[in-house]
């Protein structure tokens, strides 16, 4: 096989260079240049709001009865929360009462009206039949298989679990929004980033960012080992067409689970190119290490992971979250110009690669 050759290459119509930079407010700067701001995000993580979320969603009587909900402490940890509850915001029941307006705010952010009128009706919020403000989940279940398209049988098979995981992730989003608008000046030339020290939480972090992808989605790199995250990515674009997505491999991959994941991004992307709304799936590989060197990078249309020095050699224990505009920026730039210098991984192309380890 040839070594990958530099031709200038007709951006895609859905080349990242062209998305749009998300929203958001941009930190300010007063510090001497050349120095990181580390924001240590004390934040509950998405499966901590989810919990909640289930508990809330378990409740009859909603938000009539703020009491009864004053045990949800992930979600009326939340700053978002206390800023919406004011001087109040000592008493739980405040906070039960100022998470209201937060859910209907963050609700407001889905975009699909379908997910969104679901969500609304589901945890308490439907202006159609106030009554259902203080329901049974059962009354609320009928109400949306009722009004929406959808089937009791989707809700057993998880459809409720995917509309908590949505809200879950948009109400992550929001808070570290507000966070990062609320922190101190920044110097010169510097962005805040968040500290992942633990494989563990680089894991966690990293189906984090796969989970609240809405828009694209960029993994770089050959070394991907864990079988989770990869399933994890290959479901969500399938069950979310929309997403675009960018997979560049430096060589052959490291281990034998990357090759099904290969094909499954190839099969998704044949299924993609006969409809014109879906989101383009790309598929790169450099063969000369030379030409670029490998760097390990995921990234959705919010935030971007980096993989940093880790501790000992071998091992993925550290890494730093960007979120901020100009990084991503310079990130969708990167990977579109990375990807128009990659060979394409074709059928044939993946029919020859060998993973360089055994499975592990």
């Amino acid at each position: 096989m040839s070594p990958t050759v530099r031709s200038p290459v007709r951006p895609s119509q859905d080349d990242l260079t062209h998305a749009p930079t998300p929203p958001g407010p941009r930190a300010k700067q007063s510090w001497p240049s050349g120095i990181v701001a580390v924001v240590l995000v004390d934040t509950p993580d998405v499966e901590q709001l989810e919990q909640d979320l289930a508990q809330l969603a378990r409740h009859r009587l909603g938000f009539q009865h703020p009491t009864a909900l004053t045990g949800l402490r992930h979600l009326l940890g939340l700053a978002v929360v206390e800023r919406d509850a004011g001087p109040n915001a000592d008493l739980p029941e405040a906070r039960v009462l100022a998470l209201r307006p937060v859910l209907q705010t963050v609700i407001a952010r889905v975009r699909n009206p379908t997910t969104r009128e679901a969500l609304q009706i589901y945890f308490f919020l439907d202006s159609e039949r106030p009554e259902l403000r203080s329901s049974t989940l059962s009354a609320r279940r009928t109400e949306i298989v009722r009004r929406l398209p959808f089937q009791d049988e989707q809700w057993r098979r998880g459809l409720e679990d995917r509309f908590r995981a949505i809200l879950a992730g948009e109400l992550h989003s929001y808070e570290v929004e507000h966070r990062l608008a609320s922190q101190s000046a920044f110097p010169p030339g510097t962005v805040p980033v968040k500290l992942v020290r633990t494989a563990a939480e680089l894991r966690s972090e990293l189906e984090r960012l796969v989970d609240e992808t809405r828009e694209y989605l960029i993994c770089l790199g050959s070394r991907s080992r864990e079988a989770g995250y990869l399933d994890r990515i290959a479901a969500k674009l399938t069950h979310e067409p929309t997403i675009s997505h960018y997979r560049v491999l430096w060589g052959d991959p490291h281990h034998d689970v990357m090759i099904p994941h290969l094909f499954r991004l190839l099969s998704l992307q044949s299924l993609r190119d006969s409809h014109d709304n879906a989101g383009k799936i790309r598929i790169g590989l450099f063969r000369d290490w030379k030409l670029e060197p490998e760097r390990f990078l995921t990234a959705n249309e919010h935030e971007a992971l980096m993989v940093t020095a880790p501790r000992q050699v071998g091992t993925f224990d550290s890494a730093v979250v960007f979120r901020n505009g100009d990084v991503l920026a310079r990130v969708k730039d990167y990977v579109t110009d990375l990807y128009n210098c990659s060979q394409r991984i074709t059928l044939d192309v993946l029919q020859d690669l060998r993973p360089l380890h055994n499975a592990v």
